[in-house]
């Protein structure tokens, strides 16, 4: 029976091993030879190193096969040098090196008689300084985790006390892993390696390898376990991660740390912590095994008056969050969507109000009523300017602060202000300053210095307002930026002005701005309300769009409304032609967003949004408009192009209630 294959394990490695290797695996390893199968670990060219070295070679010549940069002639002459190398690669196989072999486990995690090689480890004294071959070469293995093949005593002495029975005779290690796999009672460490895996065995810790930090999730998508990984993981078994010291590897070990608690195991990590102690698993082990062997003081604990073994940071990350909130700023934290007493208590400390809160938490609503509440005890009407970064917003934000819409067509009643019930304006960047003697922000902000008078300055979407302002914006945005910008200064600096600022990421960089120009200390208001909804994701390929547009049909022929963003807007339009002869569809792009349609639905999205069937929209909205008050069956956004992962977001949010969204 080959050693590679090797099923019945009546035996250990110091039976099968010469003396030389025993001794650096105990001296240098802290690996115990009588723990571990025969063919556990064998020596040189072996039949499992060659079988792997063969199948390396015919995945390289398949990849030659398949470069499109190859002609016929020039793939026949890689494929002859790909068999030199292998073939040239596997005779000067130094007869030192250690082939460590794993239970075997197939892809899908399950287990099957027999070892698998999981790579070959170059002897240290075969290694050259500055080389770039691999000190473990694993090359051509089928291992993808690491799974230490017990010897009949190992498998006894590890889980006898968790129950394990076997007859000497029939015992295979894969009846050891069996077990474990059943019985989630049975703790287990995560090694960066399979060297190290035998070494934590050895002192007493069941462990599995890795192959690297970052090798424990699948090829295509490593946020998701390995199969075996995750089957180990499940039934809250005990699990330690542990890793090498460095700080990459601390990341990786609490990375791989909530990946195995979100599939159900209690988890933990650790990391070596250097200085005067070595930094690996089997380093810290045999250097403690050697001072004991030569009767000098061992070494000290990582961490004084704990005992390494019981070292680990358990449960799920501490960091917080993301934010990009980090500084001290005077802060009011609410569980609840905004309310007009929120923003009227903080204008009492200060006349600059930030309210950060995700998509669907009112901020534009709880800011219109502000104003109201701000008139009725005043007695008058508030003066309200406001600022969008897309003209396509200015209709919903003009139409309900009940002022004039700046991106409305030159002439029209909301353009000249006939349907205001206040005085003031709404409009985008680009809008700020016009060639002719128009109403503007411009002339507003020098009026409102010139004639001193309370004033609102709404600026939502701060952020990508300020983006548009500074470096983007359309062609004619660089012909006004100096005069646009200096607007909004003059119109923060003035003391006349109050100032509501809205946005879900807001950050230390927007309010120092506002900071440093209004000479107060902004009030944040933050809400951590969220809406429950069930966000299906996928890649925006071509077959999930194609799905999505079948589901669309489906909801719609249910008679339910769907609501739909996407990165492009000719993807918008591709998409809502095959339902515009059967339902009232609305497809609002940057090429139509100031038609009196899509103007007449964004200044009142909750009387006018109903009406149609399928609203489908492009990143020219993002945010400002909302349908709240009917329940959409689809709300979905496709991510294309240069649309952030916070627009997708937004975009996503504009139906408030909907039954799925994807």
């Amino acid at each position: 029976m080959s050693p590679y294959n090797c099923s019945n394990s009546n035996g250990d490695l110091v039976r099968v091993l010469p003396i030389q290797t025993l001794g650096e695996l105990i001296f240098d390893h802290r690996i115990d030879p009588q723990l571990f199968a025969p063919g556990a670990i064998t020596l040189g060219k072996d039949q499992g190193w060659e079988q792997a070295v063969e199948r390396h070679k015919e995945k390289c010549k398949q990849q030659a096969r398949e470069n499109m940069d190859l002609r016929p002639n020039e793939v026949v002459q890689e494929e002859r040098k790909i068999e030199r190398r292998n073939r040239e690669y596997f005779q000067q196989t130094q007869p030192d090196n250690w082939n460590l072999y794993s239970v075997n486990a197939n892809s899908k995690g399950a287990l099957s008689p027999g070892l698998e090689l999981a790579g070959q480890r170059l002897h240290p004294s075969h290694r050259e300084r500055g080389s770039k071959r691999n000190k473990f070469d694993c090359r051509g293995t089928r291992v993808r985790l690491y799974l230490p093949p017990l010897s009949y005593e190992g498998a006894m002495d590890r889980l006898g006390i968790y129950g394990f029975t076997a007859n000497r005779e029939t015992y295979e290690p894969l009846h050891a892993w069996e077990f474990v796999v059943a019985h989630p009672v049975v703790p287990l460490w995560v090694e960066e390696s399979a060297l190290k895996a035998l070494a934590a065995t050895s002192a007493g810790q069941l462990a599995v390898g890795l192959n690297g930090i970052n090798s424990a999730g699948q090829k295509s998508r490593p946020d998701r376990l390995r199969p075996m990984l995750a089957q180990l993981a499940k039934d809250g078994r005990p699990m330690t991660v542990r890793f090498d010291h460095g700080e990459s590897s601390c990341k990786a070990a609490e990375r791989l740390s909530n990946q195995l608690h979100k599939a159900g195991a209690k988890a933990g990590w650790f990391c070596w912590t250097g200085g005067d102690l070595p930094e690996k698993t089997d380093d810290y082990l045999a250097e403690q095994f050697r001072r004991r062997y030569r009767g000098q003081e061992p070494l000290r604990e990582p961490i004084p008056g704990k005992k390494w073994e019981d070292l680990r940071v358990v449960g799920k990350s501490k960091l917080p969050h993301y934010s990009r909130l980090v500084g001290e700023w005077p802060t009011t934290t609410i569980d609840r969507e905004f309310a007009a007493k929120d923003i009227a208590k903080a204008m009492v400390e200060s006349r600059v109000i930030a309210l950060v809160g995700a998509t669907g938490t009112g901020k534009t609503t709880a800011s219109v009523a502000a104003v109201e509440l701000m008139e009725r005890v005043s007695g008058s009407k508030s003066v309200v300017i406001g600022l969008y970064h897309r003209k396509s917003l200015v209709h919903k934000g003009a139409a309900e602060f009940g002022v004039r819409d700046m991106s409305a067509l030159p002439g029209t009643a909301d353009r000249e202000g006939c349907n205001s019930t206040r005085d003031g304006l709404f409009c985008c960047c680009e809008s700020i300053k016009k060639p002719d003697m128009e109403k503007t922000l411009l002339a507003m902000s020098y009026d409102l210095e010139e004639n001193p008078r309370g004033t609102i300055l709404f600026l939502d979407e701060i952020s990508q307002s300020a983006f548009h302002l500074l470096v983007g914006g359309t062609d004619g945005m660089p012909k006004i930026r100096r005069d646009a910008v200096n607007a909004i200064e003059r119109l923060v600096s003035n003391p006349c002005v109050t100032v509501i600022t809205a946005e879900s990421g807001m950050g230390d960089i927007e309010l120092a701005w506002l900071q440093s120009l209004s000479g107060v200390k902004p009030e944040v208001i933050k809400s951590t309300f969220t809406r429950e909804s069930v966000l299906y994701v996928g890649a925006p390929s071509k077959a999930n769009i194609d799905h999505l547009q079948s589901l669309a049909s489906e909801i719609l022929q249910s008679g339910k409304k769907v609501w739909l963003s996407m990165g492009e807007a000719t993807a918008v339009e591709r998409f809502c032609k095959a339902f515009e002869n059967e339902y009232k569809v609305l497809a609002i792009t940057s090429a139509n967003s100031s038609d009196d349609e899509v103007a007449e639905f964004m200044s009142d999205t909750e009387t006018v949004g109903p009406k149609y069937d399928l609203v489908a929209y492009s990143p020219s909205v993002v945010s400002g408009i909302s349908l709240a008050g009917t329940e959409v069956g689809l709300a979905a956004c496709v991510q294309q192009f240069a649309m952030g992962p916070e627009d997708a977001l937004q975009a996503l949010g504009r139906a408030r209630r909907m039954a799925k969204a994807l």
